[in-house]
Order: structure tokens, then sequence, then C-alpha cells
């Protein structure tokens, strides 16, 4: 076996190896981060579920703030906002779809505690805080 054949293999070793073990460090390096990442985000989820789990003074969801927070956050998946009838020239854009909706769900809410006692139990909370 030749010279240069030796030194191919060994420097082929070597930049072998050495690739080797900085893709097992980069992958248990990323590997690490991402569930960290993921174990932190569950957490907090679970935090802000038990938290923030409560119906509103108007006994619903709608008057509790995190209600548009969570809406706004891309949390949600509402199939009714996609346009599926095939005509291009009435076609709604999605968001145009989800505002109409929302308009629905808000024309149609009545909530269970008169208005009233709702704005008393707000100024009781606000000050009392």
């Amino acid at each position: 076996m030749s010279l240069r054949l030796r030194l191919t293999i060994i420097y082929s070793a070597l930049t072998g190896s050495i690739l080797l073990i900085f893709g097992i460090l980069l992958y248990s390096l990323v590997n690490i981060l991402l569930v960290s990442q993921v174990d932190t985000t569950l957490n907090q989820t679970a935090n802000d579920l038990l938290v923030g789990w409560r119906v509103g003074p108007g006994g619903d969801f709608l008057q509790d703030p995190n209600t548009l927070r969570f809406l706004r956050s891309g949390e949600h998946f509402y199939t009714g906002s996609f346009e599926t009838s095939g005509s291009p020239e009435s076609a709604r854009t999605m968001i145009e779809n989800l505002h109409a909706r929302v308009e629905q769900i808000l024309a149609r809410h009545q909530p269970i505690v008169p208005v009233s006692r709702v704005e008393d139990l707000r100024r009781y909370v606000e000050a009392n805080r």
C-alpha cells in the first residue's frame, strides 16, 4: 500500500469522524433545546389554561379578556372561513368570511346575566383591586 493511499485513508477517516462527532453534538443540542422548548410551551399552556379557565362575569367566555387574545393568536381553525363555492367572482376573502362570522356570533349573543349586573360587577371588581 502506497503512502498516498494510507494518508488518504487516514485523512478520510479523521474527517469522517470529526463530521460524525460534530453531527452527533449538533443533533443532541438541537434535540435538547427543542424538547426543552416544547416542555416550556406545554407548561405555559397548561398554566394559562388553569389560570384562564374561567367564565367571565356575564356567564360566558365572550366577555372574558382571554377570548380575544386567543382568537388573534392563530390557535383556532374554523373551516367555514374558506370559500368553497368555486366561483372566483363572488368569492370573499378568508378575512371577510371571518369578519362576517364574528358579526353573526356577536349579533346573536345574549349575555346570561343582565348588562346592568355585569357593569355593577365590573365596577365592584375595579373598586376592590
